[in-house]
């Protein structure tokens, strides 16, 4: 993974440059993430050292480049670790196995030690999810011997993160940034959650009341923004119960189902307004889809249409209309 330009960089606009020695690496970590160790194994460094970083109360991500070989030791009792590698070198040392890294999810569970030996040109994604009952249900069963269980499942994860990386490139403004990583979130827990999961047919017309429960929710909060920690509130079901509901009874995910919802929201707002006088980008900007190129494309997933084929069929229709109806006031 090379990047030319600063601004190309994942996380830029969250970004904390690493600085060219080693106490002011150290310093900038630990500001940032706190329980990580950083060793200096060397003295040649490229001067590319890099970390982009966000925090939220349950929930990090960044993206961090030594520019300069190192070890990292670190043990977090409150938190799941993801370390995603993109290039160099990483290797992950546990129970005297040494394993190199590259391409492939490590997991760090709460309360072990982690060793680690990173290359200086070792770009690598970190995800944390802090430890709670919720978290706890959803990750316990789907690692082994620190590493991702199910091949398909790490292929799957590092789609949501590479699909991330590129979309978080290309939204240069900072609130959408944010909206774009709480998306991620969803994205990456609605992956693990449909894991295992065979991709059913509709077996019922009329869903049940678990499922019920939570369309009527999303239908009725126009404005709610969908957190699984929600979901869970709603139900006395377990989450994996209830996506196996989902799956089986509308044959989508309820995060998949709430992003039909705005994508009808918006398409509702064109069919209803003056398409001479409507904006696209800005009705899905309100409706929380930060990155346009990703909302057209779940568009046309779900309307067969681009967004601004749409806006053109109507305008064709509204100004024959206008014509029209002109004709019949001159006859």
């Amino acid at each position: 993974m090379k990047y030319t330009r600063w601004s190309h960089w994942p996380l830029f606009l969250h970004s904390r440059y690493l600085a060219r020695d080693l106490d002011a690496l150290r310093e900038t970590i630990n500001t940032q993430m706190v329980g990580i160790d950083v060793k200096c194994l060397g003295h040649e460094q490229d001067d590319m050292g890099y970390m982009g970083h966000v925090k939220f109360a349950d929930f990090e991500v960044g993206f961090i480049r030594y520019g300069i070989n190192v070890q990292v030791l670190c043990k977090l009792d409150h938190f799941y670790t993801f370390v995603l590698p993109y290039s160099g070198k990483a290797r992950l040392y546990h129970k005297y196995h040494p394993k190199e890294q590259s391409g492939y999810t490590i997991f760090l569970p709460p309360g072990e030690d982690l060793d680690m030996l990173y290359s200086g040109s070792c770009g690598h994604l970190v995800v944390r999810f802090a430890k709670s009952e919720l978290i706890d249900s959803l990750l316990a069963d789907i690692f082994y011997d620190w590493t991702l269980q199910s091949i398909e499942l790490q292929k799957k994860l590092r789609a949501v993160c590479d699909r991330f990386l590129v979309d978080y490139t290309l939204t240069a403004n900072y609130e959408s940034c944010l909206g774009l990583i709480q998306s991620f979130k969803s994205d990456f827990l609605d992956t693990i959650l449909l894991h295992g999961q065979l991709q059913l047919t509709v077996q019922q017309r009329n869903p049940d009341d678990d499922v019920k429960r939570v369309m009527t929710y999303i239908d009725t909060h126009p404005e709610w923004e969908y957190k699984i920690e929600d979901l869970q509130a709603l139900n006395a079901t377990p989450l994996r119960t209830l996506y196996w509901k989902f799956n089986q009874q509308l044959g989508i995910s309820p995060y998949r189902y709430y992003l039909n919802q705005k994508l009808m929201q918006v398409r509702m707002a064109m069919l209803t307004s003056d398409p001479a006088e409507f904006s696209v980008s800005e009705q899905a900007l309100n409706k929380g889809f930060n990155h346009l190129s990703r909302f057209s494309q779940q568009y046309r997933q779900l309307f067969g249409e681009l967004p601004k084929d749409t806006l053109k069929n109507l305008r064709f229709v509204y100004g024959y209309k206008k014509q029209l109806k002109r004709k019949i006031e001159n006859y």
